[in-house]
């Protein structure tokens, strides 16, 4: 067995694999910032409207103070929950009058900002909510889906890496010849496994949404 052809190719998989791996961390970080950046949006459009359904049915998450201090995935859940309390088919969403009232102070103080309907009743307000809950729920998943396969492409690249310095020195060796034909055929499929985390990171939201629209909800 040629002890070259064995030390370059163990030396030139950690190479290859670092510098892909690297192109993934440059991915990730733009792609959680830019997920980070839409859900707060999200998170800042909706608090008013659920700090002004809550406060008659559950006074101790209307305060906006509190519901800022939450992390994304806890607040959509009292996102939902405030929009569970709404009946779209019934009169003011099936709230109190008081309650539906603060709800049209609120749509109507964002109308000017966000560009929506300039009618601020029940089906705007309504259709409003359940669009910004849809949304945000489909941004936290995807980063959580981004956080995940970027953990799975990390063990793996860090694996094979790891076992390809070690047996580096031995690669010529006959012994290890199965040893070094298994970790080339790791690094061949972590090869995969990158490129197919670059993609899931690129076109997370599209398949999420996908998810959730066929799959989740069926």
């Amino acid at each position: 067995m040629n002890n070259d052809f064995w030390f370059y190719t163990l030396s030139a998989i950690p190479q290859t694999l670092a510098a892909m791996f690297a192109l993934i961390i440059a991915i990730l970080v733009y792609r959680i910032a830019e997920l980070d950046k839409i859900i707060g949006r999200d998170c800042d459009d909706t608090r008013p409207f659920v700090s002004a359904i809550n406060f008659e049915y559950n006074p101790r998450d209307s305060n906006l103070e509190k519901l800022e201090g939450v992390n994304s995935r806890e607040y959509l859940i009292k996102l939902k929950e405030a929009i569970s309390r709404l009946k779209k088919s019934e009169q003011n969403l099936g709230i109190s009058s008081d309650a539906f009232k603060n709800l049209v102070k609120v749509y109507i103080n964002m109308e000017f900002k966000k560009q929506l309907p300039h009618t601020a009743n029940a089906e705007n307000i309504f259709s409003f909510m359940l669009q910004k809950k849809n949304n945000l729920e489909i941004h936290v998943f995807s980063k959580q889906v981004i956080k995940l396969s970027f953990f799975v492409s990390a063990v793996l690249t860090g694996t094979t890496i790891f076992s390809s310095l070690y047996f580096l020195p031995y690669g010529g060796h006959k012994t290890c010849f199965h040893i070094v034909e298994v970790i080339k055929n790791l690094a061949l499929f972590n090869v995969f496994i990158v490129v197919a985390s670059v993609l899931l990171m690129t076109f997370t939201e599209g398949l999420v949404r996908y998810f959730l629209e066929n799959c989740y909800k069926s």
